[in-house]
């Protein structure tokens, strides 16, 4: 396949494709991991472009190095979908990774019609991955009701738990907060006390990853609503299941920034145990704590903490000279955890790139050696499983990392290309049916916990990357985030920052944003900061996040006031090795090791909050904004 082929499919220049294949390009001609142009077109490119290359021959069943097909690179839309089913597409074709169209389509939502279609033309509902995820196991992670209501009519079994994480039909939909599929799964039988066991948990080179040992209780207790937890509680489910790391239902309902009273009252009253503890040593009340709800923390028998004072420092350094330490700790401390860990985490990359863009942006050196790695280490991850990001969602928090990832390479100016084209796709395809963007089942605040980060990160993401080919569907998309953003009911201050930040980059007018900025603005403190919630003393993460989110929608500038009070804040609590200190409240999965950053078991929520610090700092660097206290 020709470089100018790939072009124009994704410029969607259809004269100029049309012209390469009279010029006896071939449609069939694959590129080194043998896709075919067809195959981009569905990744890339228009329904045009599709039938342009079917209608000059293209092989609707060719299959790539992976086994995918054309077929399954369009399972997320409809009438391409039926395009290649019209032209003879076999619906019973088996990727490498054991995945047929079915189980991919099954991934999305909404995906009732195109599931509806593969079983018309005979897809098998019996079928399953080298994972063991069926096609009921995808539609209850893909969240489309009335498809696990095709799939359960069609006799799909409710028991097959994937070997990946062990998660079965009802603990997916239970993570998603589905009530009315968990009561169709309970209808058909479905096991309420199943408990998630892995042939192999995921390691990494610190050792493994503490994934499983959940229920759908256990999956359901952080998010509610309490209608689903009732309805497991009146099913049978177990009420003190611990999972691997020693977690109970209880422990995971308060140790989240969604937590629901009512839902720590129902498992109260059903005889949630106050006693347990986590491999960590830490009961419920311990992570209520975390939380500092007075009612929740008094229904577990304890009684309110009074909120930490933040003392500033009486000598504050430039903005310019704080950015700059903090740079040189964070280049150190990411490189740190990549060679320690072999592997990406949100809280690593990401702010490393969050603060060196910021900093580059403002005219402040950086240590581009570092900055290059750091976007290598996202990149070569992407590389490798690029094709294979279009074979169905992410399991757990897989989703975040690309949302992360593509964070950072935004931020940083990183141009289009087939990396970004395949994140581009992966995103368009499982955008929920409600607009936003999801990830169902765990918390681990702040980092992965809000809705409105993920849908604003993926706002800016489609409107950098999306392909000209798919232009007038990114755009729709982009639109449906929108709405989910002005829509949905925040929690924190987090979901009142990156819905202004998505709304700006969804071209919300200036009107719009500062409506929207007035919320966030009235909750700065006296001290100049902002608190991750009602309750909690300010931090660097709350505060850096705002200022940028607040800058980057348009309404302050460096030289306003607030921003200066805030400036002012993290210029008074950064320690003196250009770090900042925020406490965690994640819920953790993997083993403890030092990265490099300061705080022991604070330390990646520190780096998080230290990207965003700098973030903020960058644009005050001027002469007229250094010196702010």
């Amino acid at each position: 396949m020709t470089d100018k082929l790939y072009d124009a499919i994704r410029a969607n220049d259809l004269s100029g494709l049309k012209a390469l294949l009279d010029q006896s390009v071939s449609p069939n001609t694959p590129d080194g991991r043998q896709i075919t142009p067809l195959m981009y077109a569905a990744e890339i490119g228009s329904l045009d472009a599709m039938k342009i290359l079917v209608e000059r021959g293209a092989d609707v069943n060719a299959q790539n190095a992976f086994g995918s097909t054309a077929l399954m690179w369009s399972v997320s839309d409809p009438q391409r979908v039926r395009l290649l089913l019209d032209h003879g597409a076999d619906v019973n074709r088996v990727a490498k990774s054991g995945r047929t169209a079915l189980i991919i389509a099954a991934f999305t939502d909404p995906s009732v019609e195109v599931v509806r279609m593969l079983l018309e033309k005979g897809a098998k509902v019996d079928v399953m991955d080298r994972r063991n995820v069926t096609p009921l196991n995808a539609a209850t992670f893909g969240d489309d009701t009335e498809t696990v209501r095709l799939l359960l009519n069609a006799r799909a079994d409710v028991t097959t738990a994937d070997t990946f994480i062990g998660l079965t039909p009802l603990i997916n939909a239970a993570g998603n907060r589905n009530v009315e599929a968990v009561k169709l799964l309970l209808a058909h039988e479905a096991n309420v006390n199943a408990v998630s066991k892995t042939e192999g948990l995921p390691k990494i080179q610190t050792g493994t990853v503490e994934f499983g040992g959940w229920t759908p209780l256990l999956m359901a207790a952080p998010f509610g609503p309490p209608e689903l937890v009732k309805v497991l509680l009146d099913a049978g489910a177990k009420v003190n299941v611990q999972d691997y790391r020693g977690f109970t239902p209880l422990m995971l309902a308060v140790g989240t920034d969604r937590y629901s009273r009512e839902t720590v009252r129902m498992l109260l009253e059903h005889g949630a145990d106050l006693r347990p503890k986590t491999h960590f040593g830490e009961s419920a009340l311990d992570w209520a704590y975390k939380f500092g709800d007075a009612e929740v923390i008094g229904s577990l028998n304890g009684s309110p903490k009074p909120q930490t004072r933040v003392v500033l420092n009486e000598k504050t350094p430039s903005a310019l000279a704080a950015v700059t330490k903090s740079l040189a700790l964070l280049d150190s401390t990411t490189s740190q955890f990549f060679m320690k860990s072999g592997c990406f985490a949100c809280h690593e990359q990401p702010p490393g790139e969050f603060a060196a863009s910021a900093a580059r942006s403002n005219g402040i050196p950086v240590d581009e050696k570092a900055s290059r790695e750091r976007r290598l280490q996202i990149t070569s991850t992407l590389v490798s499983s690029g094709p294979v990001q279009l074979e169905g969602a992410a399991a757990l928090g897989g989703a975040d990392n690309n949302l992360y990832s593509v964070e950072a390479l935004v931020r940083s100016g990183y141009a289009p290309d087939h990396i970004t084209d395949f994140l581009a796709a992966n995103l368009a395809a499982y955008q929920g049916s409600d607009g936003g963007w999801h990830l169902p089942g765990y918390s681990r605040s702040p980092i992965q916990d809000s809705d409105f980060s993920r849908t604003a990160m993926a706002i800016r993401a489609l409107k950098k990357y999306g392909t000209p080919g798919r232009a007038a569907e990114i755009t729709g998309r982009i639109e449906r985030g929108k709405q989910f953003l002005l829509h949905a009911e925040p929690v924190i201050l987090e979901d009142l920052d990156m819905r202004l930040t998505g709304m700006a980059a969804a071209g919300a007018s200036p009107a719009e944003l500062r409506k929207l900025a007035g919320p966030i603005l009235s909750r700065q403190r006296a001290d100049g900061g902002w608190a991750q919630r009602d309750g909690f003393a300010s931090d660097a993460y709350a505060t850096g996040m705002t200022l940028w989110s607040l800058a980057e929608a348009g309404v302050l500038r460096p030289s306003d006031a607030a921003y200066r009070k805030g400036v002012g804040f993290l210029l008074g609590t950064q320690s003196a090795d250009g770090s900042w200190h925020v406490s965690s409240r994640a819920t953790k999965f993997q083993q403890y090791f030092e990265s490099g950053f300061p705080y022991g078991h604070d330390q990646w929520i520190s780096t998080m909050a230290t990207g965003w610090a700098i973030s903020a700092l960058a644009p005050a660097t001027s002469e007229s904004t250094a010196h702010v206290r």
